[in-house]
C-alpha cells in the first residue's frame, strides 16, 4: 500500500484528487525551502568558520613570530642598541649596572631585555599591519605592560594551569581576535626579575595577539552575500519549476481523466461487445491459465465466467488435443506464426466434450515482451456432428459403391460367362454343315446373343460411370482417323438399310490431339448406331470441324432423316432408360442407355452434347470436344490379319472351373496343332505347372479354392525361387470392369482376354505366342 501511495506521489498517476495534488505540490515547495534552508545555515556557518579559521590561523601565526622573537632575545640574555628617540634607557632595568655602555667610537649603547624587545617589536608591528602584539605581567616593571582586565582574567587563569586563551570582543566590524598564552620563567630571566621574586618554571606573565576582525568580516560578508543570493535564486528557480510542473501535472491529470474516462467508456463497450458477442472470448496467461472469459464461452462450457478465471486450460481440454496446442503455442511464441487456427475440444460441467474452433493470438506487453494469449472459440459442435453424419453417410456411400461393384463384377461374370459359351457354340456350330433352317435358327441366336451382350455392355458401362469408376486415358490420337474408322465400322450396317452414309472433316482440323480416343469412339458409335436405327431411308452423316463459337473445341455432329423428336422430348432422351416413345422399344430395341452413356462421357471429357430435331424430319446430334493439340503422331493401329498356321503347336493349360468353357476352348482347339491340358481351380493348376512343361496358361481369375490372380502370383514366386523363365499367362476374366488389366499386370499375367470369348481372338493370341509375338491381339486380346 505505502509503495502503491510512493508511485502515486511521485509519477502523478491518474486517479489522484486535484487537493492531493496541491498538497503533493506543497509538500514539494516546503521540501524545496527546507533544503535550500539548511543548505544556507551550513554555507553561513561554514563561511563563519572559515573566517574564524582563518583569523586563528593569522593570530597564531603573529604569536609565534613573538614568541620566537622572545625566546631569541632570552637565549642571548637581551640586546644591546644604540640609543635614539625611539629607544630610551629602560628605566625598569637600573639596577643592572652595564645598562648602558659606550663603544670605542663613543656611540652610545642600552641593555634591551626581552621584554623591552619585545614590546617594542610589537608596537612597531601593530602600526603598520594592525594587528597588535602585547606583553604583560602581573608584577610589571613598565606601566605599558600592565594588563588590562581580560589580560588581568587570562593571567589569572594561567596560574591555574591554562595553556591558552582565545576569544573574540567587540561587536560587528570593530571585532577583534584575542590569543594569549602564558610567559614561563626561564633561568635567564633570573638575571633581571629575580629581585620580583620569581623562580625558574613560575608564570611571570603573558604573550598576547588581538587582531581586528574587519577586513576578513567584510569578506566573509561579500562571501555570505553571494551565497544567500545563490542560494535565493535556486530558490526561486525550484519554486517556479514546482509550480510549472503543478500546472503540467493538473493538465496531464486532466487528460488522464478524460483519456481515462474514454477508455472507460471502450472497455465498457468492448465489454459489451465481447459479452454478448456469439463467439466464445478468453484470455490466457503465457503459462495456458484463464485470466478472463467471457459470458459466451462460459455458457458454452456451462460455467459463469468468474469461475473460469484461474482454470488451466489444460483442466478444460481433450487430452489428446493439448500437444498439437502447445507446440502451435511455442511457434506463436518464437515469432514463427502470426497466429494459428485449430479444432480442439472442451470438457463441459457436464463431464461432456464438445468441438471448439480456436484461433490464438498473441498480444505484446508495455515493453514489447509477450504479453498474453487472446483466444476465440466458435461452437462447431453442431458442424461436427454434421461432418460426422456425412462422413458415416460418405463411409455407408463407399460401403453401397464397393457392394455395387462387387455386385457388377459378379453379375458382370454370372452372365458373361454363360454369355461366353452361347456365342462361342453358336459360332462354332456355323462352321458345321447346316441345311437353309438350322443356319438360320444358329445364325438368330447368335445375332441374339450379341444383341444381349451390347445390353449388358452398356449396362455395366453406365453402372461404372454412376459409381464414378470410369477412368479417362489420355494418349495421343487422330480425331480425323476415329471419325473415318467408325463411320467404316457402322457402314456395312447402314448399307443393310439402304441408307446412304457421308462424313465431311474439315481441312483445318489437326492430326494429332491428345484425349480418350477409345471413349470417342464410343460415343460416335452410340450416336451413329442410334441414326441407322431409326432411319428407314435417306442418309446418315458425320462432320467434325472447329466450333466457331467455342474457339479451341472440336465439333462433331451426326445428322440423320429417321424419325425425329418432339421438341419437349429433346431433353428427355438424354436420361436413362428413356426413349421418346414406349412403342420405339418395342419397335426398335435398346435399353435406353446409349444417350445417357454419351452425355456422361462427353462431360467427363470436358464437352457437351445436345439435339437438333423435329419430328418426322430427322435429328442433328452435335458434342463438342477441348481441343489440345499436340506434336507427337498417334500410335499405329494394328491391322488384323487372318491368322496363319502356327510354326509349331503350344501344349496349353486352361484352368477353368465351368465345364462349358471348358468344352468350348476344345472345341475352339480342335482344328489346330494346339494340345490343351485342363485344370478345374487355381490349386490345380499351381500343382500341374510343377510337375509339367507348358507353353502357355490360361487362367481364369474367379475359380473356387483360389482365384487366378493368387494362383499367378504362386507361381511367379515359384519361378523366381527356382530361376525358371516365366511362362505365358494369359489372363481370362468375365469380370468386364475398369482396371480389371491393371489388376491382371499387378498379379504377374502378360496378356488379359475378357469374355465372351471369339474363337477368332483366342487363335490370333496363340499364334502370335506360338512365333514369339507379343503384340496385342485384335478383339480382345490385350498384353499386360
Amino acid at each position: 500500500m505505502v509503495k502503491k501511495i510512493y508511485r502515486r506521489v511521485m509519477t502523478g498517476v491518474s486517479g489522484l484528487p486535484w487537493d492531493f495534488l496541491a498538497f503533493r505540490t506543497a509538500l514539494v515547495g516546503v521540501c524545496l525551502t527546507v533544503g535550500v534552508g539548511i543548505s544556507l545555515y551550513y554555507s553561513i556557518w561554514n563561511e563563519n568558520n572559515q573566517t574564524m579559521t582563518l583569523a586563528t590561523n593569522i593570530a597564531r601565526a603573529n604569536f609565534a613570530k613573538d614568541l620566537a622573537l622572545n625566546q631569541w632575545a632570552t637565549s642571548h640574555d637581551g640586546v644591546y642598541v644604540f640609543v635614539d628617540a625611539r629607544t630610551q634607557p629602560n628605566p625598569g632595568l637600573a639596577n643592572i649596572p652595564e645598562r648602558d655602555i659606550s663603544t670605542p667610537s663613543g656611540k652610545r649603547l642600552t641593555f634591551m631585555n626581552p621584554a623591552y624587545m619585545l614590546r617594542q617589536v610589537m608596537d612597531e608591528y601593530s602600526a603598520a599591519y594592525g594587528i597588535k602584539g602585547r606583553i604583560v605581567s602581573r608584577k610589571y616593571m613598565n606601566p605599558a605592560n600592565a594588563p588590562d582586565p581580560w589580560e588581568e582574567q587570562s593571567l589569572q587563569r594561567f596560574e591555574q594551569g591554562t595553556k591558552e586563551i582565545m576569544e573574540v570582543v567587540g561587536e560587528g566590524l570593530d571585532a577583534s581576535l584575542r590569543l594569549m598564552r602564558p610567559l614561563f620563567t626561564q633561568a635567564e630571566c633570573l638575571e633581571c626579575h629575580a629581585f620580583q621574586g620569581y623562580k625558574v618554571g613560575d608564570v611571570r606573565g603573558g604573550v598576547g595577539v588581538q587582531m581586528p576582525l574587519r577586513s576578513l568580516l567584510e569578506k566573509e560578508a561579500v562571501a555570505l552575500h553571494n551565497v544567500e543570493m545563490a542560494h535565493g535564486f535556486f530558490w526561486v528557480c525550484g519554486m517556479v519549476l514546482i509550480g510549472f510542473y503543478h500546472r503540467l501535472a493538473r493538465m496531464r491529470l486532466q487528460e488522464q481523466r478524460v483519456a481515462r474516462r474514454v477508455l472507460q467508456q471502450s472497455e465498457a463497450k468492448w465489454r459489451a461487445m465481447v459479452d454478448n458477442v456469439g463467439v466464445g472470448m478468453i484470455r490466457v496467461d503465457l503459462q495456458g491459465t484463464i485470466l478472463e472469459a467471457n459470458a459466451a464461452f462460459a455458457a458454452m462450457l456451462g460455467y459463469a465466467p468468474q469461475a473460469l478465471v484461474g482454470v488451466p486450460t489444460a483442466r478444460i481440454s481433450h487430452p489428446d488435443d493439448m500437444p498439437r496446442n502447445r507446440a502451435l503455442s511455442q511457434e506463436l511464441l518464437r515469432g514463427s506464426i502470426p497466429s494459428f487456427q485449430m479444432e480442439r475440444r472442451y470438457l463441459t460441467q457436464d463431464g461432456l466434450y464438445l468441438w471448439g474452433s480456436l484461433t490464438v493470438t498473441l498480444i505484446p506487453g508495455n515493453e514489447g515482451e509477450p504479453g498474453f494469449f487472446m483466444a476465440a472459440v466458435e461452437n462447431i459442435n453442431q458442424r461436427k456432428q454434421v461432418e460426422l453424419a456425412l462422413w458415416q453417410a460418405k463411409e455407408q456411400a463407399e460401403a453401397a459403391t464397393r457392394a455395387k461393384g462387387e455386385f457388377l463384377a459378379t453379375i458382370s461374370h454370372e452372365i458373361r460367362t454363360p454369355m461366353n459359351v452361347v456365342l462361342g457354340m453358336s459360332e462354332m456350330l456355323l462352321e458345321t454343315d447346316l441345311n437353309p433352317l438350322q443356319r438360320r435358327f444358329a445364325q438368330t441366336m447368335h445375332h441374339s446373343g450379341k444383341i444381349l451382350l451390347e445390353v449388358i455392355n452398356d449396362v455395366l458401362d453406365f453402372s461404372r460411370i454412376e459409381a464414378g469408376r470410369i477412368t479417362l486415358v489420355e494418349t495421343p490420337f487422330s480425331p480425323r482417323q476415329v471419325v473415318r474408322e467408325t463411320t467404316h465400322m457402322m457402314q456395312m450396317a447402314a448399307e443393310k438399310k439402304g441408307l446412304l452414309m457421308q462424313v465431311e472433316v474439315a481441312p483445318d482440323i489437326p492430326e494429332t490431339v491428345l484425349g480418350d480416343g477409345g471413349r470417342l469412339r464410343q460415343v460416335l458409335i452410340n450416336l451413329l448406331g442410334n441414326a441407322i436405327k431409326f432411319t428407314q431411308q435417306g442418309r446418315v452423316e458425320v462432320g467434325l470441324t472447329r466450333s466457331r463459337p467455342e474457339p479451341g473445341t472440336l465439333l462433331f455432329r451426326v445428322v440423320d432423316t429417321g424419325i425425329g423428336i418432339a421438341q419437349e422430348q429433346v431433353e428427355q432422351i438424354f436420361e436413362r432408360f428413356t426413349q421418346v416413345d414406349p412403342s420405339v422399344t418395342r419397335r426398335y430395341g435398346g435399353t435406353g442407355l446409349g444417350l445417357a452413356i454419351s452425355r456422361r462421357l462427353v462431360t467427363l471429357m470436358g464437352g457437351r452434347i445436345w439435339v437438333e430435331s423435329q419430328l418426322g424430319q430427322g435429328s442433328v446430334f452435335l458434342f463438342t470436344l477441348p481441343l489440345h493439340c499436340i506434336a507427337t503422331p498417334p500410335a499405329p493401329v494394328p491391322v488384323a490379319h487372318p491368322p496363319v498356321t502356327p510354326t509349331r503347336g503350344l501344349r496349353i493349360l486352361l484352368a477353368e472351373d465351368v465345364e462349358e468353357n471348358q468344352v468350348l476352348f476344345e472345341a475352339y482347339l480342335m482344328q489346330t496343332p494346339h494340345q490343351l491340358v485342363i485344370a478345374n481351380d487355381g490349386l490345380e493348376a499351381i500343382a500341374r505347372i510343377q510337375i509339367e512343361r507348358f507353353d502357355v496358361v490360361v487362367m481364369d481369375v474367379q475359380m473356387p479354392r483360389m482365384d487366378g490372380y493368387t494362383a499367378t502370383r504362386r507361381i511367379r514366386q515359384w519361378e523366381q525361387e527356382r530361376d525358371l523363365a516365366p511362362v505365358p499367362i494369359i489372363a481370362l476374366s468375365a469380370h468386364a470392369m475398369e482396371g480389371e488389366i491393371e489388376r491382371s499386370q499387378e498379379a504377374g499375367c502378360d496378356l488379359y482376354l475378357s469374355k465372351p470369348i471369339k474363337k477368332q481372338a483366342l487363335l490370333e493370341v496363340l499364334h502370335r505366342l506360338a512365333n514369339q509375338t507379343t503384340a496385342p491381339a485384335q478383339d480382345g486380346g490385350v498384353p499386360s
